[in-house]
């Protein structure tokens, strides 16, 4: 939708002046080919998850750190034989975030973007705005048939979260927010509000709040945990000012899972990352290990040249030992129940289950 373009536009050029103030759907059609899509077909480049597996075991340290993303001295938790799991470790976590879905805007886009995770078998968060121009999103049953039928066909590749209220910008908080600096009873009522409208739209609860713009304050976190949402994922340019942490940590009462990446490298000018770049940013993210958090806007990827570079990177990632594919939402409940742990080359997670 050209506005949200725009929007998108406004809020990056006035985060400029802010940060520089700031202290420290169709059933059966579900992913029918796009018209006119010349994207390769899918092929088996790598597991999905790559990892080397632990054999030692111990009890896990109930000391907290300031950061989840800081280096954290944990012993491993013994692994349970009774439910057949076992701790591996992880160099680097990665998440893809897709924002701004939306009803009747370049629809066979959406679906072309889609299929590009299934065919790659690469998790994805879906960020869903609830209520756009005034519309609920269950209004349009052609999209919330098609996200229902991609959600039970496929449902280890796609979360669905609740990506704002309305996706406008009503506050200047940090250069653009819709929820920034809004009283908690509004902000409150709007989460609640979003989370109702996208299970009804779905048939699944969503436990992950994008804000758009990136932008949130602690009412916001309150607001996402009263809702009986877990997770909350904004930028890391503005959770480095704000909260002074990047990438995943926990702050209040929800656990945060801030983008660290992007495909637009200008967003006045539109301009977007060349495939080299792409795979550069994500080496720097695998030498340093932690979180290779990914956002993008499927709209930005309208000719098949586009979706062919996100395919490359997914492959790319894909290519690298020791990666862990994750949605948003996994991210958030396995840092709540312990079975997701930073390390110091990465993360350890705990894999299987009965």
């Amino acid at each position: 939708m050209p506005s949200l373009r725009r929007l998108r536009r406004f809020a990056v050029v006035a985060l400029a002046i802010a940060l520089g103030a700031a202290v420290g759907v169709g059933g059966v059609g579900v992913l029918d080919s796009a018209v006119g899509s010349t994207e390769p077909s899918a092929s088996a480049d790598g597991p999905r998850v790559t990892a080397h597996e632990l054999t030692a075991t111990g009890t896990e340290s109930t000391s907290s750190t300031p950061s989840d993303d800081a280096t954290a001295h944990t012993a491993t938790p013994a692994p349970s034989e009774a439910s057949n799991t076992t701790w591996r470790e992880y160099r680097l976590v990665v998440v893809f975030r897709n924002d701004d879905i939306q009803p009747s805007h370049e629809f066979s886009t959406m679906k072309a973007v889609d299929r590009v995770f299934v065919t790659e078998d690469v998790p994805v968060t879906n960020a869903v705005i609830p209520f756009l121009d005034g519309a609920a999103i269950s209004s349009s049953e052609e999209t919330c048939t098609y996200l229902r039928e991609l959600g039970r066909r496929h449902p280890d590749t796609f979360e669905f979260a609740v990506h704002g209220y309305s996706h406008e910008n009503r506050a200047e908080f940090f250069g653009g927010s819709e929820f920034g600096s809004i009283p908690y009873e509004t902000q409150r009522e709007w989460v609640a509000a979003g989370s109702e409208e996208l299970a009804a739209c779905t048939g699944t609860r969503p436990t992950t709040f994008v804000p758009p713009m990136n932008t949130y304050d602690e009412n916001t976190t309150r607001a996402v945990a009263d809702s009986e949402l877990e997770v909350v994922s904004g930028g890391s340019w503005f959770t480095r000012s704000y909260y002074g942490e990047t990438g995943v940590f926990r702050n209040g009462s929800a656990v945060h899972v801030a983008s660290t990446n992007g495909y637009v490298s200008n967003w006045t000018t539109m301009e977007t990352k060349s495939r080299a770049e792409l795979e550069a940013e994500f080496d720097e993210s695998y030498a340093e290990g932690g979180t290779y958090a990914m956002m993008i806007h499927y709209p930005d990827f309208d000719t098949p040249d586009r979706r062919a570079d996100l395919r490359a990177l997914l492959r790319h990632a894909k290519s690298h030992d020791g990666v862990r594919f994750m949605t948003v939402g996994e991210v958030g409940s396995r840092r709540s129940n312990g079975t997701l742990v930073r390390t110091d080359e990465g993360w350890r997670v705990l894999e299987g289950g009965a």
